[in-house]
C-alpha cells in the first residue's frame, strides 16, 4: 500500500480530470480562495508586517545587515501566518463542495450506494460548518500539542502531524457514515502508515502560498481515494 502512494496520487489528479463534477467542486473553491487571497490576503499581509516590526523594533534596536536579517525574519512569520489564516478560512468554505466531491469518489467505488445532491448538501450545511468549525479548533490544539512534541521527541510530532493532517481530510467520510470514535480509531489503524505518509506529504504541500489552493481539493480526492482503497481490501 505504501509503495502504491504515488499511483493514488496520480489516480486522484485522473478522477479529477475525468470527472466533471469532481472538477466543478474543486473549482468553485479554490476561485473563492484565490479572491480572498488577491484582496484580503496582501492587505492583512501589509497590516501585519508593518505592525510587528514596528512592535519589534521599539524593543530592539538594532541596524546594517542584523536589522534586515530580523524584518525579513517578521515578514516570514507574518506570510506563514497569513497563509495559514486563510487556509482554515477556504477549507471551511470548501467543506460543503469537499463533502461532495469526497462522496463522489466513494460512489465509483461502489462504497456509497447513492450520491447526494448539493440541495442536499445546503440541507445539512450547519450541523457540516458546526463540525468544521470544531475540526479546525482541534487541528490548532493539535498543531501546538504537536509542535510541543516535536521539540523533545521529533519522530513523534512528525507521525502525529502527517495522521492528522489525513484525518482532516477522511473525516468527510466518516461524518457521513457516523462512525464512532472506536470504528475511526479502527480505521486509522488499518491505513496508519500510508495515512501518515500521505499526510506528510500533503502537509507540505498546502504550506506553500497560493498553489495550497489547488492542493486541497486534490487532498480531498486523494484521502478519499486511499481510504477506499483500504476499505475495498477489508471489506
Amino acid at each position: 500500500m505504501v509503495l502504491r502512494l504515488p499511483y493514488y496520487f496520480f489516480k486522484s489528479l485522473s478522477y479529477m480530470r475525468n470527472d466533471k463534477k469532481v472538477m466543478l467542486y474543486s473549482i468553485i473553491p479554490v476561485l473563492i480562495g484565490f479572491i480572498c487571497y488577491y484582496f484580503l490576503g496582501t492587505y492583512m499581509f501589509d497590516k501585519l508586517e508593518v505592525l510587528a516590526r514596528e512592535f519589534l523594533m521599539s524593543y530592539v534596536t538594532v541596524s546594517g545587515w542584523v536589522e534586515n536579517l530580523i524584518q525579513g525574519l517578521v515578514g516570514l512569520v507574518v506570510l506563514v501566518f497569513v497563509n495559514f489564516t486563510f487556509f482554515i478560512f477556504v477549507s471551511i468554505i470548501a467543506s460543503p463542495f469537499n463533502d461532495i466531491i469526497s462522496e463522489r469518489i466513494e460512489v465509483m467505488y461502489k462504497l456509497d450506494p447513492k450520491e447526494q445532491t448539493f440541495s442536499d448538501v445546503v440541507k445539512k450545511l450547519p450541523s457540516m460548518l458546526i463540525n468544521e468549525f470544531k475540526k479546525v479548533i482541534l487541528i490548532v490544539l493539535c498543531s501546538i500539542f504537536n509542535f510541543i512534541v516535536g521539540i523533545f521527541v521529533p519522530p513523534l510530532g512528525f507521525i502525529l502531524t502527517g495522521l492528522l493532517f489525513a484525518v482532516s481530510f477522511v473525516d468527510y467520510s466518516w461524518s457521513r457514515r457516523e462512525l464512532t470514535p472506536k470504528e475511526c480509531i479502527g480505521e486509522i489503524k488499518k491505513g496508519f502508515l500510508p495515512f501518515m505518509l500521505g499526510g506528510s506529504a500533503f502537509m507540505f504541500l498546502i504550506s506553500i502560498p497560493i498553489l495550497n489552493l489547488f492542493f486541497l481539493p486534490v487532498a480531498v480526492v486523494f484521502f478519499t481515494t486511499l481510504n477506499s482503497e483500504i476499505r475495498s481490501k477489508n471489506a
